[in-house]
């Protein structure tokens, strides 16, 4: 199945710009991972101008996390973490290197920062009405998995334009 991915991957153009940039165009497919609960702007809004930027048919996939007991829990760690010292990273690290030795000191490092982030939005229904208010017809939801306990548990969803 990668390989499909991969190749479906190599025959598109990318385009990649801030949430608040004009795209100038609009697309038949756009791929969020892990971002849009990220975007700080109301749902509403974010809904409009994925719909904006999409051609009637296109598709919206993406991965976001949802709402449920472990994410609220791992959002309330990220907050107190947020309220410790930077120097508090270097336990973190530790920790790290002992459950994932297969990834190298810098990858390690560079997931640190995730720790600081709590999302903008979750799924939840009310977020789901409102994609379809905007024309996003939701057609696929999975559970996506993840590669750590720290990360918030995702789904991914293709959402269809009406």
């Amino acid at each position: 199945m990668k390989t499909k991915f991969f190749l479906l991957i190599a025959t598109l153009t990318f385009f990649a710009a801030a949430s608040d940039a004009q795209s100038g165009g609009t697309f038949d497919l756009i791929i969020s991972d892990g971002v849009l609960q990220l975007i700080d702007t109301s749902t509403t809004e974010l809904a409009r101008r994925l719909a904006m930027d999409l051609v009637t048919g296109g598709h919206l996939i993406a991965t976001i996390p949802f709402e449920c007991w472990a994410n609220s829990m791992r959002i309330l760690l990220r907050r107190m973490w947020g309220g410790l010292p930077p120097a508090a990273d270097r336990l973190a690290m530790i920790v790290a290197r002992r459950l994932h030795p297969e990834f190298s000191s810098e990858f390690l490092a560079d997931r640190l920062s995730y720790l600081r982030i709590t999302p903008v939005r979750l799924l939840n229904d009310q977020l789901l009405a409102e994609f379809s208010r905007q024309g996003l017809q939701l057609i696929e939801q999975d559970h996506w998995p993840s590669p750590s306990a720290a990360k918030l548990d995702h789904k991914l969803l293709v959402w269809q334009k009406r």
